[in-house]
């Protein structure tokens, strides 16, 4: 730190404000945006209920031994997990950019002298 009247360069650090507040919410925003155990499960399920989408319709096309109702249940579930998927990964984005301002917050609390000669 410095007192009134030390010299002081370009960029260096006068002050730091209390910022633990600030460090805590960026590391929780950290862990969040680096969970992907949500994601994972969402792609896998998504994938999953495609597979059997299709192998029900062709199995609808080709005998007819499941009903059109079947067919599309089977569709409708795989239709919503894709958007749940797409979702969480929209949430993954958002996630990113609140860990991000989160950082700059945490930088602002601390002052340093300018960086540009007057």
């Amino acid at each position: 730190m410095v007192k009134e009247g030390d010299s002081v360069r370009k960029g260096q650090l006068l002050l730091h404000l209390d910022k633990r507040a600030e460090e805590l919410e960026a590391a929780r925003r950290k862990l969040v945006m680096e969970s992907k155990a949500e994601e994972k499960g969402a792609r896998a399920r998504a994938q999953t209920l495609k597979e059997i989408y299709q192998a029900t319709l062709k199995l609808y096309e080709a005998t007819k031994s499941i009903s059109y109702e079947e067919l599309k249940k089977s569709e409708l579930e795989y239709v919503l997990a894709a958007a749940e998927r797409d979702r969480i990964a929209s949430a993954e984005l958002r996630e990113k950019i609140e860990y991000d301002m989160a950082l700059e917050v945490l930088d602002k609390r601390s002052l340093r002298s300018p960086s540009m000669e007057s």
